[in-house]
């Protein structure tokens, strides 16, 4: 047994100077399919005391874009990224009800993450990021309301959480897959409050100086 932390403090000793032949910036890029989840509608007139309803929307797409800094099995990064959801149905008590519109978030955040090199061809990770958002929904329109279409735009704070694989496609580039579910306070539209969260399934690459 007295030789089992020796051998423990060789591995981490050995293993510190190829972690540090691995720090360095990157920058990334990514493309995401993202779902957003519904919301639930609140402080709108529309609604009458003690009436809920939510909104639905059609699955949409993000791009991202990233700078960070290696560091062992660590990574700090700040991201900016953009997503943009159709809007599908408003859902009332009385049933759902197709409605029409845009729902768009300009997000930047600051990430962390660890990876767990495992020996293998992809290493796997976790992370977490908190930041702000511009969220917008833009057209917004309920069939049959008789109401002109409205927009309008809230500034929301936001943190995410990751976890995903990457692996190395040679000396400056990774290919990296994740999953990133990400949360934020409420937006206060001009005639509405939603809730806001979603995922996002992400492709990204990244080029390592």
């Amino acid at each position: 047994m007295r030789g089992i932390p020796g051998i423990v403090l060789l591995a981490m000793v050995t293993a510190i100077p190829a972690a540090r032949a691995e720090d360095g910036f990157y920058l990334g890029g990514s493309l995401s399919y993202a779902v957003m989840s519904e919301s639930d509608i609140s402080d709108s007139a529309a609604l009458a005391p003690g009436e809920s309803a939510t909104l639905q929307y059609n699955q949409g797409a993000a791009v991202s874009f990233d700078m960070g800094y290696r560091l062992g099995i660590g990574r700090l990064e700040a991201e900016i990224g953009y997503q943009r959801n159709g809007v599908s149905q408003y859902r009332p008590a009385s049933g759902d009800v197709d409605a029409t519109g845009g729902l768009t978030q300009t997000r930047a955040l600051l990430n962390g993450y660890i990876s767990f090199p495992i020996g293998t061809h992809i290493t796997p990770y976790i992370g977490a990021g908190f930041g702000v958002a511009q969220v917008r929904l833009d057209d917004f329109n309920i069939a049959g309301s008789g109401v002109p279409n409205s927009s309008s735009s809230d500034r929301v704070n936001i943190a995410q959480v990751t976890i995903g694989g990457m692996s190395k496609i040679n000396e400056h580039y990774d290919l990296d897959v994740s999953y990133r579910y990400l949360m934020s306070s409420d937006a206060n539209f001009d005639d509405a409050t939603l809730s806001l969260s979603g995922y996002l399934l992400t492709l990204g690459l990244r080029y390592n100086f």
